[in-house]
This record gives C-alpha cells, sequence and structure tokens, in this order.
C-alpha cells in the first residue's frame, strides 16, 4: 500500500466531509461528502475506500466537528493515521513478510 494512497485519501476525504458537514444537515452532507470524497480521491489518484468512512465521520459528526472545523482534518485525522501508518511502517521494517507465489504452496 502506497504511502499517498493511504494519506492523500484520508486527507481528501476528511475535507470533504468538514465542507460537506458546514453547507447542510446530515441527510444531505452524509451523501454528498461520500460522493464528494469518492470522486476527489479518484481525480488525485489516491482511492483510499475506507477514507470514505471518515468523510461521513466528518459530515454526520455534529456540532463538536462543525465548530472545530478543518482543525478536524489535522488534529484527529492526519495525526491518527499517520502514527498509524508509522507503527505498520515499523513492524514491517522489523519482520519483513514473504510472500511465496502461488504455485509453491
Amino acid at each position: 500500500m502506497r504511502l499517498w494512497t493511504v494519506l492523500g485519501g484520508v486527507t481528501v476525504s476528511a475535507v470533504a466531509g468538514v465542507v460537506c458537514g458546514k453547507v447542510g444537515p446530515p441527510w444531505i452532507a452524509c451523501p454528498a461528502g461520500a460522493t464528494l470524497a469518492l470522486a476527489a480521491m479518484h481525480a488525485l489518484r489516491c482511492m483510499h475506500v475506507p477514507g470514505v468512512a471518515v468523510a461521513l465521520a466528518a459530515a454526520a459528526g455534529g456540532e463538536g466537528i462543525r465548530r472545530q472545523g478543518f482543525g478536524f482534518v489535522v488534529s484527529p485525522i492526519l495525526l491518527d493515521w499517520g502514527l498509524l501508518l508509522l507503527i505498520a511502517r515499523t513492524f514491517d521494517w522489523l519482520w519483513p513478510m514473504t510472500l511465496k507465489p502461488v504455485g509453491d504452496r
């Protein structure tokens, strides 16, 4: 999995969710945020489908996320996903997985 795919997809989705969450009520913001997130990820070639859940959480998050605004993208989203990727890369560096071809089982 490429770094751009994960961080780009989640960041774009969070921005889409925050923007749509500020625009309208949740019953409009949720599908609009998911659609905007998928379209933006496709255009930027960073398709990470779990990022759509981030867009839905940001759009339906309520008053707390609306008050936090684009700080929601930085504080919980980028910080958490960056830490998750750092831990994953560390484990991959310490214990690399070798995949055998299918015919060699």
